[in-house]
């Protein structure tokens, strides 16, 4: 007969997740392993579950997600800084913007000195940044 293996989830007193994994069915079902520490094995979630601190019931579908701030939903979605970079600098060269300098000069220095058409041999141009 072929072992099953369930998943274990090991609770704090307060029914927050210490560690988990997997085991034999038969290992575990309730026990204790220090104080303030117990192991449920069951068909569970410790993503999505959480354990009734005085029956030591799991209640399925019970955590609540931490929630998002701001701050992590504006990094999702903000462009990367090489991007946010290049935005600036084509709206200055194209005069949407006021040239800041020395940003705008340095950079056309560099786009001159490689253009997009690959023409450049890299190393072949000497690019003196002011």
């Amino acid at each position: 007969m072929d072992a099953k293996y369930v998943h274990f989830t090991v609770y704090d007193d307060l029914g927050n997740i210490i560690r988990s994994g997997m085991c034999q069915e038969e290992a575990y079902h309730l026990q204790v392993l220090n104080p303030g520490e117990y192991i449920i094995q069951i068909y569970s979630d410790p993503e999505k579950d959480t354990i009734d601190t005085i029956t030591k019931d799991i209640i399925p579908n019970s955590r609540v997600p931490d929630p998002i701030t701001y701050i992590d939903a504006r990094r999702q979605i903000y462009p990367s800084i090489a991007e946010q970079l290049d935005m600036l600098w084509h709206a200055m060269h194209a005069d949407t913007i006021p040239k800041a300098e020395p940003f705008y000069t340095t950079i056309k220095l560099v786009k001159d000195a490689y253009p997009k058409d690959n023409s450049a041999i890299p190393g072949s141009t000497n690019v003196v940044i002011l």
